[in-house]
């Protein structure tokens, strides 16, 4: 496992400032464990997109806070995995808040939505512009992370389409 030295350390005002006060326009979903927002990143002259991940164990799912922190230092754990990182179906973890009362993750990407929300453009609201080999494409790398977590023996506890983001970036590669 690499280190988590690398990561920017945050506070949770920072993390309130990077999605302007985790607006509801900012807002991009909630999975069991946090409620997830596009933010941005002014390094410089350059604003870099991100998404942040606030967690908050919605499910009751981990019912102590030693459970909580444990599920978090797990997802820290896998995205700083050496055998992992780098991979390019997987997020890349830019900084973490390991405030006891707000945990919080900030990952590099660009988001365009969860694969659940395109779905449900397509299906619901007949706006086809997430094309059948763009659908395709998604399911093939999906395959692929799954199979390099299948191979370092690695445990994902919930996969659905609601937690896989689809970032600007690849889904323009996919057309």
């Amino acid at each position: 496992m690499e280190s988590t030295t690398d990561l920017v350390e945050y506070n949770y005002e920072a993390l309130a400032s990077i999605t302007g006060g985790f607006s509801e326009e900012n807002l991009i979903g909630n999975t069991l464990y946090g409620t997830v927002f596009r933010g941005k990143i002014q390094q410089g002259l350059e604003t870099q997109e991100v998404v942040v991940k606030l967690w908050v164990d919605r499910m009751r799912l981990a019912t102590t806070p030693e459970r909580q922190k444990s599920r978090f230092d797990n997802e820290i754990k896998l995205l700083t995995n050496s055998d992992l990182k780098g991979h390019p179906n997987l997020v890349k973890l830019i900084g973490i808040c390991r405030e006891t009362e707000s945990r919080g993750v900030v990952y590099e990407l660009k988001p365009l939505d969860t694969l659940e929300k395109l779905i449900i453009h397509v299906v619901f609201l007949f706006i086809d512009d997430f094309t059948w080999l763009a659908r395709i494409k998604v399911a093939l790398e999906f395959a692929c992370i799954l199979e390099c977590l299948h191979d370092q023996q690695l445990l994902h506890r919930s996969i659905s389409a609601a937690h896989l983001m689809i970032d600007q970036v690849s889904l323009r590669d996919l057309y």
